[in-house]
């Protein structure tokens, strides 16, 4: 069980998927705690859906030694590059300021 937990923000494709894959009949549960706190050996598969954050090389380790020892693994994301994210820069309308994307380390 996890001993830590994070807010979770839901847009509307996430809530369809959830709602898609419990209506198939399977089991969907939010970790709310890093890698490293839960029991690979009692889930079949993690998706890992927009993830938004880096992760620790603990948790990274611990991943691939589930995937190693049989877990399936399918990720939906799209870019991310600390690199480019701190040259990106938008002017924003609303603030009449150039502003740049905002990244959580």
């Amino acid at each position: 069980m996890c001993t830590h937990t994070k807010p979770f923000i839901y847009i509307a494709v996430l809530q369809d998927m959830y709602q898609h894959l419990r209506n198939s009949g399977y089991y969907v549960e939010v970790l709310g705690c890093p890698f490293t706190c839960f029991d690979a050996s009692q889930y079949g598969t993690v998706l890992l859906v927009d993830s938004e954050e880096e992760y620790f090389p603990e948790e990274v380790a611990k991943l691939k030694r589930d995937v190693d020892n049989g877990l399936s693994l399918i990720v939906f994301a799209d870019w991310y590059n600390v690199t480019v994210m701190k040259k990106v820069k938008f002017y924003d309308e609303n603030t009449r300021y150039a502003s740049k994307a905002t990244i959580y380390m």
